[in-house]
């Protein structure tokens, strides 16, 4: 049995917590090739906390005998239909969750159709049992499972063109005329090949190409010499993204504007022989990706901005913040959060009465994610999850003066999702925090001037000074508000390229 890629499957069972421990197993359903079919492995998901005692899963295979042949890890004992896998004989990674590599095949005798159900208890000393089954369906068709992606591509000077490998084989019980690949990324650009179409849009930029081969059951691919991108002045971090498909399984918007490549033909090569190909579709595309982060010798420089405004006890006066992205680098989360963040810590005698969208509360955790007025912190973020050279966002907020204080200082500070100070992307850390500054007693550069005036953002803002050092100090803690986000992988049933007008806006 070949092995596959192993993508995250999405949990949708109940979770199992308890006040000490948390523990997770989980498998989706899945469609296998029938009789005839190399089998393939599929992915199982185990999440469970720091400090888990005795972690353990018992799967019942006993509904899957005559149907579906079944491989665990060697870490998992097989006895009477009843498979154990203790799991702290695993390694989990920093988030505490792992995949399992669980293979399946259809069983002799069995037929297309057939179906069957493996189920599952997980338990450990300190935490609730978490139970599930999932449903194994032999079906009829080619599969394809991509088994590249995460290579280690080293560290990219812009402007060097890179191979990205592409391999994987046919899981299922039909042959595959023709492949078709599609690749997705930002700030690169594509190889030219004359049998790709190409095109681009506000985040991404797409090459769809079509591959002459045939591959039967059990065959391999790979794609010759790999695909061939070239990071441009504004990659920074990005994931490439690629998906294989049986020929004719990508659909392209009829609004898209495509451009046919001028260049060599991109080939595939298979290994064992040829049958004569039937259209079906892939029986099962959560294995067709695979992703491949290229990691560019460039940065970021975020620089953020900060204002001064003045008022009598009782006035209320607007301040502007804002973010510039002054590049090189182009900055995007694929996790569909936003692409830059900034702190905002309200000058002393003064009191938020109008928090803009966008902006959050940072007082403590637990208000955390509420726009609430009179806080200490805010976190305001971009509306999109990509900022290039040269954009930039701000947000407006209403202060109530109810002290005077000559120089009454605030703080903006460019920040991590989470509210990390440490910017990933950001070599440049001197435009990083900027002052706020209500009823200033003399000239402040960087400021714009007037009541609720911005700087420029060349200027980075007011220059941090005097007791406000301390204040950042104190500030890194109170700002870690923001839990992990988690980027998981799901089903697609096709691809389709749309149009920039229907690009999907993180901002909410």
């Amino acid at each position: 049995m070949a092995a596959g890629a192993l993508l995250a499957a999405v949990p949708t069972a109940a979770s199992a917590q308890s006040e000490d421990g948390y523990l997770e197993f989980w498998l989706n359903d899945v469609t296998i090739g029938g009789p005839g079919s190399p089998g393939k492995y599929v992915p199982a998901q185990i999440y469970l906390s720091e400090g888990i005692v005795d972690p353990l899963v018992t799967v019942d295979v006993s509904g899957l005998a005559g149907v579906v042949d079944v491989e665990f890890p060697s870490e998992c004992a097989a006895d009477a239909g009843t498979v154990t896998c203790e799991l702290d004989l695993f390694d989990a990674d920093p988030y505490g969750s792992f995949v399992m590599p669980i293979g399946l095949a259809a069983a002799s005798g069995a037929d297309v159709g057939d179906s069957a159900t493996i189920s599952w208890t997980a338990t450990a000393a300190n935490a609730g049992d978490n139970s599930g089954s999932a449903t194994i369906t032999l079906g009829d068709g080619p599969d394809l499972v991509v088994t590249t992606g995460g290579e280690d591509l080293g560290l990219l000077p812009p402007g060097q063109p890179v191979a990205v490998p592409i391999e994987g084989y046919n899981a299922g019980n039909q042959a595959i005329d023709g492949l078709q690949l599609t690749i997705d990324v930002a700030s690169s650009e594509f190889g030219q090949y004359d049998n790709c179409v190409y095109t681009s849009y506000p985040l991404s930029n797409y090459a769809v190409c079509d591959i002459a081969l045939e591959l039967e059951p059990g065959d391999g691919f790979e794609i010759v010499d790999g695909f061939e991108v070239t990071p441009t002045e504004a990659a920074l971090r990005e994931h490439l993204i690629y998906t294989v498909l049986p020929a004719g399984e990508v659909s392209l918007s009829s609004r898209a504007e495509l451009t046919r490549g001028s260049g060599a033909t991109l080939r595939a090569v298979a290994t064992g022989s040829r049958v004569a190909s039937r259209s079906a579709a892939d029986l099962d595309e959560s294995d067709n990706y695979g992703t491949v982060l290229l990691n560019v010798d460039n940065q970021a420089d975020f620089a953020v901005t900060g204002a001064e405004a003045s008022g009598a006890v009782g006035d209320e006066v607007e301040v502007t913040l804002g973010l510039t992205n002054l590049g090189p680098g182009t900055v995007l989360d694929r996790s569909g959060e936003p692409a830059a963040y900034f702190a905002f810590h309200t000058p002393e005698g003064t009191e938020v009465t109008e928090v803009p969208e966008g902006c959050r509360t940072a007082h403590t955790p637990e208000e955390s994610g509420d726009q609430v007025p009179g806080a200490d912190w805010y976190i305001c973020r971009s509306p999109l999850i990509i900022i290039k050279a040269g954009e930039e966002f701000e947000h407006t907020f209403t202060l109530l003066i109810n002290e005077v204080i000559p120089d009454a200082e605030g703080l903006v500070e460019a920040v991590n999702y989470g509210g990390l100070p440490e910017l990933r992307h950001d070599r440049n850390p001197d435009n990083n925090e900027a002052l706020v500054l209500i009823n200033p007693t003399g000239e402040h550069p960087g400021t714009g001037g007037g009541s609720g005036g911005g700087g420029g953002a060349g200027d980075g803002g007011l220059p941090v000074t005097g007791a406000q050092a301390g204040l950042v100090a104190a500030g890194g803690a109170a700002i870690l508000v923001v839990g992990v986000a988690v980027f998981l992988l799901g089903r697609r049933k096709r691809v389709v390229l749309v149009t920039g007008d229907d690009e999907t806006d993180s901002s909410k």
